[in-house]
């Protein structure tokens, strides 16, 4: 225990802080992927870690300048008053991308139909009236590409021939008739219909034609339109409107409105000539939300949607949602409807078909009334881009690797491009496959008439084991086994092998290799030994029903690093344990006492425990770190160590500033919880801020929970138990453990140990 003293003088003197959390921006980290839709059109995420949590932020970047896209609002062409959900009026619209639009209400007894709140403009024709109130805003584009974010006042009335004038509420709305509503084709097939006291006066070139009562639905006169009212509410309408009248339709927007073709309702503005506005239709609290906006010239339009109601998308507020939209480059923006409703529906440039880019927070697609949609104006071009996919951005030095590219014209279809050039920055591309010859991280670019794209790929170097998707297959005579084949070098990097890329050994000549897949020619069960690197898996293939016995090889692979014991002087020592109250038992007690006395007989220089319930035992006269509230720092030789509440983002804001401020050669990073594929994106943070700034350090994660070692792109996850471990005192003996770590510059040793022995 030579590095005891060091340690603990160390850590005494102040190295061991306990940092109060300061106040930091609201933004702490960004985890950003872009896809090209069309030319002209992308799709940005945006995984942000804030300090009020993860925010899922989905942006439609749209250049409009050069005249290929227009805007439009999606209705259900058949019924405007049927609701429907974004992904169905994208397929019926043609849309490259699209969010949800207005604000809307339900028909009083039917939750399938109902009415967007706001106004409705679709190629120049007026669908529906813009809403009176004040606090709902309009969003439109006039005829010359200018857009329009106000809030628009709207009087509708209609003049009988001796001067009598009726307001009317709305135009194709679902409404409680208190005031005369005018309906329109638009509406759909048929009226709403007479009944009761609910009467409707059909107007046809400004001429009233019928005034029913008890008449049913009725079609709509081709060139004119049918004003419904309640005859025990507006009985004045009867007495002033007769059959042969002419009638004055008039409708007033304040400010001007003309020369619109395009037009949807929203919300409270969130932008205004670049300044935030007052928020004038609030919903408040972290919310799901969609926006529409636009920059200050009107060439680009931003549809952005922002998830919530989600362990990794919390939502934001409106104000917040503001700053998004000037983010991004919006000059102009306006609140849409969210909640449930929003949604995100692009054109796949991969599959071709409409495909939903965020998550919903209701898990399904709620209809809605209408949404927003950017459309295709001109025929496609061979302006176009390049798309390449692969299995995977993992590869290994001496491997293939398939490159799937793609040439397309303006509006993403595939085309032929039968001259590509490529350039590797290590190795060679030769029909279509990708073989690099060095580990390291190395692209690829492909290029053709003028476009290009490029693909980074991560180049591993050794395998330290390799497994297949399955262990056994069962096949009938004549079919073949499809086997994915994944090696993993030391660091957890996963590449897929193919089996071209292996040594086969089979042992039984009822398989035969027919490219990934192995083909069973008759009835039997043999074993495929697959070697790769000299590291070995093997899977049995049962042929045709086939249950006979086989025996299979053991694998061959080569033990994790941290498995092999570390002797030397200069080494130190740290144990961890997991929870140290679960249910706060006589057992637990007598666990906690012995692992006291273990601990101050010196096994270690450092005592940290994981737990989220976890509390330091009374007693110890030594160094120790608690990770189940407080944000730490402590630096001891090459290594450093953080413990934080991982459910805390402030304190995952301190690990990010302060971890490459003085580089180690170990992190070890100590949580109350694992967050290896948990549902949040710490883990895929966590990867991302080491690969960009951490190099050449090991990244060690430990946490309390089940007794794991699991190595994932970089990170090393580390699991121990703690209380919750020991059932009762007999039990104690097995599974009352802790793990001590052994540490010599950038080796690290651990095993589990029983703290009963």
């Amino acid at each position: 225990m030579k590095a005891l003293k060091k340690l603990t003088a160390v850590l005494t003197a102040g190295v061991l802080v306990y940092t109060a959390v300061p106040t930091y921006a609201a933004d702490i980290y960004d985890i950003t992927t872009e896809t090209t839709i069309a030319t002209g059109i992308m799709q940005k995420n945006i995984k942000r870690l804030t300090l009020n949590g993860w925010q899922n932020i989905n942006v439609i970047e749209a250049d409009l300048s050069d005249g290929r896209y227009g805007v439009k609002t999606l209705i259900n062409t058949d019924d405007i008053s049927k609701l429907t959900n974004v992904k169905d009026l994208s397929s019926t619209h043609g849309t490259l991308a699209a969010i949800n639009g207005d604000f809307f209400s339900w028909k009083w007894d039917e939750k399938t139909l109902g009415s967007a709140i706001g106004g409705v403009v679709i190629d120049g024709e007026q669908h529906t009236s813009i809403t009176s109130p004040w606090n709902f805003a309009t969003v439109a584009q006039k005829d010359d590409g200018a857009f329009i974010f106000d809030y628009i006042d709207c009087a509708i009335a209609v003049a009988a021939p001796n001067g009598y004038i009726t307001p009317i509420e709305h135009i194709n709305k679902y409404d409680d008739l208190t005031q005369p509503i005018i309906y329109t084709k638009e509406w759909g097939p048929l009226s709403p219909g007479s009944a009761g006291t609910l009467s409707e006066i059909v107007i046809e070139d400004d001429t009233v034609v019928a005034i029913n009562y008890d008449q049913g639905p009725v079609e709509f006169p081709e060139n004119g339109y049918i004003i419904a009212f309640l005859r025990d509410v507006s009985p004045e309408i009867t007495e002033n409107f007769h059959i042969g009248d002419k009638v004055e339709l008039g409708i007033n927007y304040e400010p001007k409105f003309e020369d619109i073709q395009f037009a949807v309702g929203a919300g409270t503005l969130l932008l205004k000539d670049g300044e935030k506005t007052e928020i004038t239709n609030n919903i408040s609290g972290y919310q799901p939300r969609t926006a529409i906006g636009v920059n200050d010239d009107h060439s680009k339009l931003y549809l952005v949607t922002v998830d919530g109601r989600k362990a990794n998308a919390k939502g934001v507020t409106l104000e917040s949602l503001a700053d998004i939209m000037a983010e991004i480059g919006a000059d102009d923006a306006a609140n849409l409807d969210g909640g449930g409703s929003t949604t995100l529906v692009i054109r796949s440039p991969y599959t071709g078909k409409q495909e939903v880019a965020n998550t919903p927070s209701d898990n399904y697609l709620r209809p809605v009334a209408n949404g927003v949609g950017i459309i295709p104006i001109v025929a496609a071009d061979d302006e176009g881009f390049i798309t390449i996919e692969t299995d995977s951005d993992n590869i290994f030095a001496g491997c293939g690797i398939y490159l799937n590219v793609k040439v397309r014209d303006s509006l993403g279809n595939i085309i032929d491009a039968p001259d590509l050039k490529w350039k590797a920055t290590d190795g060679v591309v030769t029909d279509s496959y990708y073989y690099p010859e060095n580990a390291g991280v190395h692209t690829v670019t492909v290029s053709y008439n003028g476009m290009s794209a490029t693909k980074q790929l991560r180049v591993l170097e050794n395998p330290v084991k390799i497994s297949t998707g399955l262990k056994e297959y069962k096949i009938a005579a004549g079919d073949s086994a499809y086997i994915s084949l994944t090696a993993e070098d030391a660091k957890g990097y996963k590449a897929y092998i193919n089996l071209s890329d292996t040594d086969i050994t089979l042992s039984s000549s009822i398989l035969t290799l027919d490219g990934n897949s192995l083909k069973g020619n008759k009835k039997g069960s043999a074993v495929a030994t697959f070697d790769f690197g000299g590291i070995q898996t093997s899977a049995i293939i049962r042929v045709g029903g086939d249950n006979s016995k086989v025996t299979v090889p053991d694998d061959v692979f080569i033990a994790d690093s941290i498995e092999t014991p570390i002797e030397s002087e200069d080494a130190f020592t740290f144990a961890v344990f997991g929870n140290t109250v679960s249910k706060n038992t006589f057992t637990e007690k007598l666990v906690m006492n012995k692992y006291t006395e273990v601990l101050k007989s010196g096994v270690c220089d450092l005592a940290i425990f994981a737990g989220k319930n976890s509390v330091s035992p009374e007693g110890l006269d030594f160094d120790n770190l608690t990770a189940s509230k407080h944000y730490s720092y402590a630096k001891y030789k090459d290594s450093a160590f953080i413990t934080l509440n991982s459910s805390d983002a402030s304190q995952w804001e301190l690990l990010l500033s302060e971890a490459k401020l003085g580089k180690t050669k170990n992190l070890f990073i100590i949580i109350p919880e694992s967050i290896y594929n948990d549902s949040t994106y710490y883990e895929e943070m966590l990867i991302d801020y080491t690969e960009k700034n951490l190099s050449g350090t090991n990244v060690y994660v430990i946490s309390a929970g089940s007794s794991k070692i699991i190595n994932n792109s970089g990170i090393k996850h580390i699991s121990v138990t703690g209380v919750d471990a020991v059932e009762n005192a007999a039990s104690a003996i097995e599974n009352a453990v802790y793990r001590l770590f052994t540490v010599d510059g950038d080796k690290v040793h651990c095993e589990n140990v029983k703290i009963y022995k």
